[in-house]
């Protein structure tokens, strides 16, 4: 069986295995940004007042989360999103049977409907925070420059440019951008690993020399996440394919105990190159077919479904927050453990709501219309 014949083995097929074990690591990305945001609540204009780390809800468990959430979580989704790209759409665009039209209506379909959305609200809530206090919460950039920006998914292509309206698009932006060089590299030079490997060097090297911006920091961790995409691929055809994944699935065990063990994170630059080596590690074991989730397939597509939307939700719900506090004079502990309950639960439930009544019915009318 050659590289080709990928695309008619089922277990491979997009349709037949969402790669259930990757909805666990998507799932618990979207929370590890939702936690660490959590500390927005304490801002006044852009900066915290009065926050104490050590009295957040739950700070003995969650401080990981509270301290390195938002890094850790934008980090693995860009390698999730390189992961699925290479093992759904690689063939499909070789074999020409997925065109650019297509390629851009699905990712069109997917981020644009709840983007606009968010941005539009975050908006007008900016207004009515700024008519209050003559500044804006956290992202003080808000001009009509920047808006045309978070429009066409641009606000942090260049690393001088601030974030602005709904921060968290920034880490979507540079994603969007690493779309279109994957597409454009695929259409041009098919399956080429070498030329996967150039685009990984060469932004590793912008980063340790202090060059790179979101958008490298992105492509770097995408193409290397889609690498093991393509290893994945390739094991899965071979004989000795059992072989090989029980060892990489315990070398994602012992890796930290190794890193403990040799001091391996005083080195200057641990953290850049065990994020390249260890992420695209994680994710190949947890693309694995595992048996007991498919017991579980519906809960896990449902939290899978519920990361995108609860990504670009929770900082217009935090700001809607702090508006009803200004505006009627409410006071809310927010280091309070049941505050923090409530608010969780409710951005994860508000996150599945708009995912099936707006986000999932307005990807599928955009592609009916267009496609």
């Amino acid at each position: 069986m050659n590289y080709k014949e990928l695309t008619n083995r089922s277990y491979l097929q997009p349709n037949t295995n969402k790669l259930l074990g990757l909805e666990i690591i998507r799932f618990l990305s979207a929370f590890s940004v939702l936690l660490w945001h959590y500390t927005l609540f304490f801002y006044v204009g852009e900066k915290p007042v009065n926050l104490i780390f050590d009295n957040l809800p739950f700070y003995s468990v969650l401080k990981f989360f509270y301290i390195y959430g938002l890094h850790a979580g934008v980090v693995v989704f860009w390698g999730i999103s390189g992961f699925i790209f290479f093992w759904k759409y690689q063939d499909l665009i070789v074999d020409k049977k997925f065109s650019g039209k297509k390629f851009f209506i699905f990712r069109f379909s997917r981020l644009y409907p709840l983007h606009i959305l968010t941005l539009i609200l975050v908006m007008f809530l900016q207004n009515i925070y700024f008519l209050k206090n003559n500044f804006y919460y956290v992202y003080q950039t808000n001009d009509l420059k920047h808006f045309l920006l978070q429009i066409f998914f641009a606000s942090n292509w260049l690393s001088f440019e601030p974030n602005s309206f709904n921060g968290p698009v920034w880490s979507v932006s540079a994603e969007v951008f690493s779309y279109l060089i994957f597409f454009l590299s695929i259409k041009k030079f098919g399956k080429s690993l070498s030329l996967n490997i150039l685009i990984i060097i060469f932004c590793m090297l912008l980063r340790i020399f202090k060059f790179s911006n979101p958008v490298t920091d992105c492509l770097v961790i995408f193409f290397a996440c889609g690498f093991s995409a393509t290893i994945f691929k390739i094991i899965n055809l071979s004989s000795y394919k059992k072989i090989v994944n029980s060892f990489l699935f315990i070398l994602v065990i012992i890796i930290p105990f190794l890193v403990i063990l040799f001091k391996l994170n005083e080195h200057k630059h641990f953290i850049y190159l065990f994020e390249f080596i260890y992420i695209p590690l994680i994710l190949y074991a947890f693309a694995l077919d595992f048996y007991f989730l498919e017991r579980i397939r519906g809960w896990l597509e449902i939290f899978g479904n519920m990361t995108y939307s609860s990504y670009l939700l929770h900082f217009p719900i935090q700001l809607l927050i702090i508006v009803i506090c200004i505006y009627f004079k409410i006071k809310i502990n927010f280091y309070s453990n049941i505050f923090f309950i409530i608010y969780i639960i409710f951005v994860l439930f508000l996150s599945y709501l708009v995912f099936v009544y707006f986000e999932n019915p307005a990807k599928k009318f955009i592609r009916k219309k267009f496609l």
